[in-house]
Protein backbone atom coordinates (compact mmCIF):
# COMPACT_ATOMS: atom_id res chain seq x y z
CA UNK A 1 0.00 0.00 0.00
CA UNK A 2 1.42 2.78 -1.11
CA UNK A 3 0.71 6.81 -1.80
CA UNK A 4 2.00 10.06 -2.27
CA UNK A 5 -0.08 13.50 -0.90
CA UNK A 6 0.19 17.31 -1.90
CA UNK A 7 -0.74 19.32 0.97
CA UNK A 8 -0.93 22.64 -0.78
CA UNK A 9 -2.27 25.72 1.06
CA UNK A 10 -4.47 28.12 -1.09
CA UNK A 11 -3.82 31.16 -2.62
CA UNK A 12 -3.51 34.45 -0.59
CA UNK A 13 -7.17 35.83 0.49
CA UNK A 14 -8.43 39.10 0.74
CA UNK A 15 -8.30 38.23 4.94
CA UNK A 16 -4.01 37.82 3.99
CA UNK A 17 -4.03 40.65 3.30
CA UNK A 18 -6.22 42.70 5.59
CA UNK A 19 -6.49 43.29 8.98
CA UNK A 20 -8.35 41.47 11.79
CA UNK A 21 -11.20 43.83 11.95
CA UNK A 22 -11.86 44.08 8.36
CA UNK A 23 -11.85 40.65 7.39
CA UNK A 24 -14.98 38.65 6.51
CA UNK A 25 -16.22 34.74 7.14
CA UNK A 26 -14.95 33.54 3.49
CA UNK A 27 -13.40 35.85 1.12
CA UNK A 28 -12.16 35.50 -2.44
CA UNK A 29 -8.47 35.13 -3.15
CA UNK A 30 -6.69 38.70 -4.03
CA UNK A 31 -5.07 39.31 -7.49
CA UNK A 32 -1.67 38.30 -6.56
CA UNK A 33 -3.37 35.21 -5.20
CA UNK A 34 -4.61 34.37 -8.33
CA UNK A 35 -1.17 34.06 -9.88
CA UNK A 36 0.12 31.71 -7.28
CA UNK A 37 -2.99 29.51 -7.59
CA UNK A 38 -1.72 29.56 -11.65
CA UNK A 39 1.96 29.18 -10.89
CA UNK A 40 1.39 26.14 -8.35
CA UNK A 41 -1.59 24.76 -10.86
CA UNK A 42 1.40 24.42 -13.70
CA UNK A 43 3.88 22.87 -11.10
CA UNK A 44 1.90 20.18 -9.87
CA UNK A 45 0.53 19.26 -13.30
CA UNK A 46 4.46 18.25 -13.77
CA UNK A 47 3.90 15.74 -11.18
CA UNK A 48 1.08 14.49 -12.73
CA UNK A 49 -1.26 13.87 -9.85
CA UNK A 50 -4.35 11.59 -9.84
CA UNK A 51 -6.88 12.71 -7.42
CA UNK A 52 -7.75 16.56 -6.33
CA UNK A 53 -9.40 17.15 -2.78
CA UNK A 54 -10.06 21.11 -1.50
CA UNK A 55 -12.11 22.25 1.35
CA UNK A 56 -15.34 24.12 0.68
CA UNK A 57 -14.15 28.02 1.80
CA UNK A 58 -14.01 29.83 -1.05
CA UNK A 59 -10.34 30.47 -1.05
CA UNK A 60 -9.62 26.85 -1.38
CA UNK A 61 -12.48 26.04 -4.22
CA UNK A 62 -10.55 29.06 -5.98
CA UNK A 63 -7.24 27.44 -5.90
CA UNK A 64 -8.65 24.31 -6.90
CA UNK A 65 -9.40 25.78 -9.98
CA UNK A 66 -6.95 26.09 -12.29
CA UNK A 67 -5.35 23.10 -10.74
CA UNK A 68 -8.17 21.06 -11.96
CA UNK A 69 -7.78 23.06 -15.24
CA UNK A 70 -3.79 22.41 -15.44
CA UNK A 71 -4.06 18.57 -14.15
CA UNK A 72 -7.09 17.88 -16.23
CA UNK A 73 -9.00 16.46 -12.50
CA UNK A 74 -12.00 17.00 -11.20
CA UNK A 75 -11.99 18.19 -7.95
CA UNK A 76 -13.96 16.65 -4.79
CA UNK A 77 -14.86 19.46 -1.98
CA UNK A 78 -14.46 17.51 1.12
CA UNK A 79 -16.26 18.92 4.40
CA UNK A 80 -13.12 17.71 6.92
CA UNK A 81 -10.64 20.26 4.93
CA UNK A 82 -11.63 23.57 6.12
CA UNK A 83 -9.33 25.67 8.78
CA UNK A 84 -9.13 25.37 12.33
CA UNK A 85 -12.29 27.13 13.98
CA UNK A 86 -14.61 27.16 10.94
CA UNK A 87 -16.38 29.65 9.36
CA UNK A 88 -17.30 32.38 11.23
CA UNK A 89 -17.59 36.06 11.62
CA UNK A 90 -15.74 38.47 14.26
CA UNK A 91 -11.95 38.25 15.93
CA UNK A 92 -12.56 38.81 19.36
CA UNK A 93 -12.63 35.73 21.44
CA UNK A 94 -15.69 35.12 22.86
CA UNK A 95 -17.64 37.30 20.10
CA UNK A 96 -17.21 34.97 17.18
CA UNK A 97 -20.29 34.21 15.08
CA UNK A 98 -20.78 30.73 13.62
CA UNK A 99 -21.56 31.47 9.86
CA UNK A 100 -23.42 29.07 7.23
CA UNK A 101 -20.27 28.49 4.59
CA UNK A 102 -21.48 27.89 1.20
CA UNK A 103 -24.12 25.00 0.61
CA UNK A 104 -23.63 21.71 -1.61
CA UNK A 105 -26.34 23.35 -4.28
CA UNK A 106 -24.01 26.55 -4.25
CA UNK A 107 -21.04 24.83 -4.53
CA UNK A 108 -22.28 22.81 -7.64
CA UNK A 109 -23.93 25.79 -9.48
CA UNK A 110 -20.31 27.79 -9.23
CA UNK A 111 -18.48 24.43 -10.05
CA UNK A 112 -20.40 22.19 -12.29
CA UNK A 113 -19.53 18.80 -12.28
CA UNK A 114 -17.59 18.88 -9.21
CA UNK A 115 -18.02 16.22 -6.37
CA UNK A 116 -19.32 17.76 -3.26
CA UNK A 117 -19.03 15.85 0.25
CA UNK A 118 -22.38 14.14 1.20
CA UNK A 119 -21.65 15.75 4.79
CA UNK A 120 -22.03 19.53 2.98
CA UNK A 121 -25.99 20.51 2.94
CA UNK A 122 -27.52 22.94 1.37
CA UNK A 123 -27.54 24.87 4.72
CA UNK A 124 -23.56 25.52 4.39
CA UNK A 125 -20.77 23.37 4.93
CA UNK A 126 -20.62 24.78 8.44
CA UNK A 127 -24.16 25.16 9.18
CA UNK A 128 -23.20 28.25 11.63
CA UNK A 129 -22.06 25.82 13.85
CA UNK A 130 -20.21 27.31 17.21
CA UNK A 131 -16.36 28.15 16.75
CA UNK A 132 -14.47 24.81 16.34
CA UNK A 133 -11.78 24.09 19.42
CA UNK A 134 -8.15 23.50 18.86
CA UNK A 135 -8.48 20.07 20.52
CA UNK A 136 -11.50 19.26 18.28
CA UNK A 137 -9.19 20.06 14.94
CA UNK A 138 -7.06 18.21 16.20
CA UNK A 139 -9.37 15.61 16.55
CA UNK A 140 -10.09 16.12 12.74
CA UNK A 141 -6.79 16.08 11.71
CA UNK A 142 -6.36 12.85 12.59
CA UNK A 143 -9.05 11.34 11.31
CA UNK A 144 -8.63 13.17 8.06
CA UNK A 145 -4.90 11.36 8.31
CA UNK A 146 -6.14 8.59 9.33
CA UNK A 147 -8.39 8.92 5.70
CA UNK A 148 -4.97 9.51 3.68
CA UNK A 149 -3.25 6.40 4.73
CA UNK A 150 -6.09 3.82 4.73
CA UNK A 151 -8.62 4.54 2.66
CA UNK A 152 -8.29 2.01 -0.71
CA UNK A 153 -9.39 5.01 -3.22
CA UNK A 154 -5.90 6.49 -2.71
CA UNK A 155 -4.11 3.54 -2.84
CA UNK A 156 -1.73 4.05 -5.44
CA UNK A 157 -2.37 7.79 -6.19
CA UNK A 158 -1.07 10.89 -6.74
CA UNK A 159 -3.82 12.85 -4.57
CA UNK A 160 -3.42 16.84 -3.75
CA UNK A 161 -5.40 18.53 -0.90
CA UNK A 162 -6.14 22.06 -0.59
CA UNK A 163 -6.46 23.29 2.39
CA UNK A 164 -5.66 26.21 5.06
CA UNK A 165 -1.91 26.82 7.01
CA UNK A 166 -3.45 26.05 10.80
CA UNK A 167 -5.31 22.83 9.80
CA UNK A 168 -2.20 21.84 7.58
CA UNK A 169 -0.15 22.02 10.79
CA UNK A 170 -1.92 19.80 12.67
CA UNK A 171 -2.23 17.11 9.78
CA UNK A 172 1.19 17.30 9.83
CA UNK A 173 1.38 16.94 13.32
CA UNK A 174 -0.57 14.19 13.61
CA UNK A 175 1.45 12.37 10.69
CA UNK A 176 4.67 13.04 12.68
CA UNK A 177 3.77 13.68 16.15
CA UNK A 178 7.35 13.26 16.87
CA UNK A 179 8.73 16.25 15.17
CA UNK A 180 8.63 19.67 16.55
CA UNK A 181 6.55 21.65 14.17
CA UNK A 182 7.12 24.74 16.02
CA UNK A 183 10.24 25.26 15.07
CA UNK A 184 9.12 25.07 11.10
CA UNK A 185 8.13 28.38 9.17
CA UNK A 186 4.54 29.45 8.85
CA UNK A 187 3.22 27.75 5.59
CA UNK A 188 3.57 30.62 2.47
CA UNK A 189 0.19 30.68 0.13
CA UNK A 190 0.27 27.97 -2.13
CA UNK A 191 3.21 25.97 -0.38
CA UNK A 192 2.93 22.19 -0.96
CA UNK A 193 4.35 19.79 1.22
CA UNK A 194 4.40 16.45 0.17
CA UNK A 195 4.21 13.16 2.35
CA UNK A 196 4.74 10.00 0.91
CA UNK A 197 3.11 6.20 2.47
CA UNK A 198 5.43 3.25 1.67
CA UNK A 199 5.11 0.15 3.96
CA UNK A 200 2.49 1.81 6.51
CA UNK A 201 5.23 4.93 7.34
CA UNK A 202 4.60 8.24 6.29
CA UNK A 203 7.85 10.09 5.05
CA UNK A 204 7.96 13.67 4.48
CA UNK A 205 9.45 14.68 1.09
CA UNK A 206 8.83 18.35 1.08
CA UNK A 207 7.90 21.11 3.37
CA UNK A 208 6.76 24.24 2.63
CA UNK A 209 7.77 24.22 -0.72
CA UNK A 210 7.40 27.71 -3.24
CA UNK A 211 9.66 26.65 -5.58
CA UNK A 212 6.72 27.41 -7.94
CA UNK A 213 7.10 31.14 -6.92
CA UNK A 214 9.17 33.95 -7.77
CA UNK A 215 10.65 35.60 -5.15
CA UNK A 216 8.10 38.94 -5.59
CA UNK A 217 5.02 36.44 -5.38
CA UNK A 218 5.12 34.72 -1.97
CA UNK A 219 3.41 35.76 1.18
Amino acid sequence: MSRTIFLVRHAQSQNNALPEPLRVPDPDITELGQTQAEQVARWLATQHPTKLFCSGFYRALRTAQPIASHTRLTPFVRWDLFEQGGCYAGYEPGMLKGMPGLGAQEIRSRYPGWGVDPRITDQGWWNGNEYESESDARIRAEKVVDWMANDSELDGNRSVLVLHADFKRLVLESAFPMVCWKAFEDPFNTSVSTLTLESGAWRLVSYNSVSHLSSEWIT
